[in-house]
């Protein structure tokens, strides 16, 4: 009897031992790079047979995009995923809520050193003293500008505009033509995230150093804005408005209807795949302008991982497993030659195939040098609400012509009333 028990026993730990761990991940990557993040899924579960990771579409995750709001749901019903893929700027609200599982033991007993990431990469995964995401999907802001018209133009193509002054003069010069013809030398894209690199590399501030009150409507702050809508009112730029008004603003690019716009190191791909022949290989990548004498301040962008800590033990552990794969030298070097976002690790950088990869395509050695101007945001419990307030006075400015001053200056007192409660 006992000797019966004693096998069924072993053959229970033997089942146990090998039962597999389904988790469930949710991503707020659209189109084709949600088409990338389900293969790299798939890499990982054919890797692993012990684990299954299902990948879930939830919408975007930008700016309190539907991804960002089911998450919010699922900690207010209690039924959370095990991972989910959070944009940057998004952290403080989810990780105040304690909802998120801190992650530097994880990263101690696993031997995750932070000296491994690239510059400034773990930055936005902190709150309160704690480490709660990692990168995964991660880029920065650059200036996209067509080499041709530079060159028919009269200006140097390996010499765009540092400034956003020095970028108004080449607007100007590179626009022409009329009507449906016209060329436009600049499109603004009426974004939040480019709002913040322009603004702390015109005053160095968003809000004060205790973030409780907004800065960002002090007439040093305000220059970049004002050159762009001024662009826009004298007919040397265009914004593309509406929803679409990212994916059509590339498009624009990609058929030669403008000459530089600002953009995301994520949508290298995208432009060349869509470029007209006159386009395709004809445009570079550089460093997002700044003011005269002011230092370059990028803001990270794309997106982290992130564990939620009210779920089993076995699924932390597959979780934590996914991850530590996910930033793998190999796996993120796949990862950014297939989507086009930066690699999160410096051995991922040097590796070979990376390197040829670097070779091959040098726009891609831009966002990585540009790295080194990437800043801490100031985020704080109300930023995501902020960014949300920042997004309609843009609007007001760009797509209704509003002065920067009198619509920043009302969103700068909302923002204010925000802090306070």
């Amino acid at each position: 009897m006992k000797r019966w028990l004693f096998g069924l026993f072993a053959l229970l730990s033997v089942a146990f031992a090998q039962s597999k761990v389904t988790i469930t991940f949710w991503y707020g990557l659209g189109g084709n790079l949600g088409q990338i993040v389900q293969q790299f899924v798939q890499r990982f579960n054919e890797t692993h047979p012990n684990i299954e990771v299902k990948a879930l579409y939830q919408g975007s995750y930008s700016g309190g995009g539907p991804e960002q709001q089911k998450i919010l749901a699922a900690i207010a019903s209690g039924s959370v995923p095990d991972i989910a893929q959070m944009e940057a700027n998004s952290l403080p609200p989810f990780a105040n809520s304690g909802a998120l599982l801190p992650l530097e033991t994880l990263m101690a007993q696993s031997g995750v050193k932070p000296s491994e990431f690239l510059p400034g990469m773990l930055l936005s995964g902190q709150w309160d003293g704690h480490q709660y995401a990692i990168p995964f999907n991660r880029s920065v802001p650059v200036l996209i500008y067509n080499t041709a018209m530079f060159k028919a133009a009269g200006l140097n193509p390996n010499d765009p505009p540092k400034t956003w002054p020095e970028l108004a003069q080449d607007a100007m010069k590179l626009t022409h033509g009329s009507g449906s013809n016209k060329v436009y030398g600049f499109m603004p894209i009426v974004d939040w995230w480019f709002w913040e690199s322009y603004t702390l590399s015109a005053c160095g501030h968003i809000l004060n150093a205790n973030r409780t009150q907004a800065l960002f409507a002090q007439p040093a702050c305000l220059k970049p804005l004002e050159i762009q809508q001024d662009l826009v009112k004298q007919g040397y730029a265009q914004v593309i408005s509406g929803s679409n008004y990212w994916d059509g603003t590339i498009t624009a690019f990609a058929h030669g209807m403008t000459a530089m716009y600002p953009d995301s190191v994520a949508d290298f791909s995208t432009i060349e795949a869509q470029a007209v022949p006159s386009v395709k290989g004809q445009w570079r990548a550089a460093f997002m302008p700044t003011m005269p004498g002011h230092k370059l301040v990028v803001p990270p962008g794309g997106g982290n991982l992130v564990i939620f800590k009210n779920i089993p033990a076995s699924h932390i552990k597959a979780a934590w497993t996914f991850i530590l794969w996910a930033i793998q030298p190999e796996q993120q070097a796949w990862w950014s030659m297939h989507t086009g976002y930066m690699p999160v690790t410096k051995a991922a950088v040097q590796t070979q195939v990376y390197q040829a990869y670097l070779k091959a395509n040098p726009n891609a050695r831009v966002p990585l040098e540009e790295l080194n101007y990437q800043g801490a945001m100031p985020l704080n419990t109300h930023y995501l609400q902020m960014l949300q307030a920042v997004q309609q006075g843009l609007q007001g400015v760009f797509d209704q012509l509003q002065p920067p001053s009198t619509t920043m200056e009302q969103v700068a007192r909302r923002v204010d009333e925000m802090m306070s409660q």
